[in-house]
């Protein structure tokens, strides 16, 4: 099953914030970094489906997840810096 861009993005949106919420954490998803995360998931979408996304969201993102979760923050938002993924505490 292949999906168009927008399900492909809807998918990626909704598997971030499932490992987001493994670290207690509710996520924002900013439409740059959507648009990274999709083309930095592709390879493993294709491959492994939507279990090599979350894997691959894990490897990019669980550093910043841990962190976030070491301050005792519940609300992030997904941004891009420069050419990296970043989570950062949503400024409340």
């Amino acid at each position: 099953l292949r999906l168009n861009a927008n399900d492909t993005a809807r998918l990626t949106v909704v598997l971030a914030k499932k490992v987001a919420d493994r670290y207690g954490l509710s996520l924002i998803v900013e439409q740059e970094a959507l648009e990274e995360l999709v083309n930095a998931t592709y390879e493993d979408a294709q491959q492994y489906g939507g279990r090599g996304v979350m894997e691959k969201i894990g490897d990019l993102l669980t550093d910043d997840f841990l962190d976030l979760q070491g301050q005792r923050v519940s609300q992030a938002r997904l941004v891009l810096e420069g050419e990296r993924l970043k989570a950062v505490a949503l400024a409340g």
